[in-house]
């Protein structure tokens, strides 16, 4: 006795096949494991170092980001509970100050290897842009516009980040 496939009985093994094939591909579950979050998931030391802006400087240090995936989206936060640790020289006059923070980070776009994040703070405007450097590394410059009794400065220096 033979068997004859009908166009629909092709038509439902060709759908059963490709719902196969596709269940087999890639990493589409948001709360699974992913090549590209690996490379940038965790808790990171992050510091400015001389930013400048003609003879005005700052620099940051003790702010750890974390970055994490929500429903399938990279969020980042950066969290700071040090004192003096933002150092800035402004029309010459030296200041420490305490940076303190727990808040997201803005604006985050990551692909491949590069990465963008922003965030406003009581002073004024942060925006990174940098790349991972390694599984442990990543940098690149911070542009930051502080509101100061000269006006608003535009600082522009290295960032770096350390995984912990």
């Amino acid at each position: 006795m033979r068997h004859r496939i009908t166009f629909r009985g092709r038509a439902t093994a060709a759908v059963l096949l490709s719902a196969l094939v596709l269940a087999g591909c890639g990493d589409d579950d948001p709360t699974g494991p992913s090549a590209d979050f690996d490379l940038v998931g965790g808790a990171w030391q992050w510091r400015v170092t001389n930013a400048t802006s003609g003879s005005s400087s700052c620099s940051v240090t003790g702010v750890t980001l974390t970055f994490a995936r929500q429903a399938g989206v990279l969020t980042g936060r950066r969290v700071a509970t040090g004192g003096g640790n933002i150092t800035c020289t402004i029309n010459g006059s030296n200041t420490t100050a305490n940076y303190t923070t727990n808040d997201d980070l803005d604006n985050l776009t990551f692909s491949g290897t590069t990465i963008s994040y922003s965030f406003a703070t009581t002073t004024g405007a942060w925006q990174m842009s940098g790349t991972i450097t390694g599984d442990n590394r990543m940098g690149g410059t911070a542009t930051i516009r502080l509101g100061s009794s000269a006006g608003t400065l535009v600082l522009t220096g290295p960032w770096t980040a350390t995984r912990n």
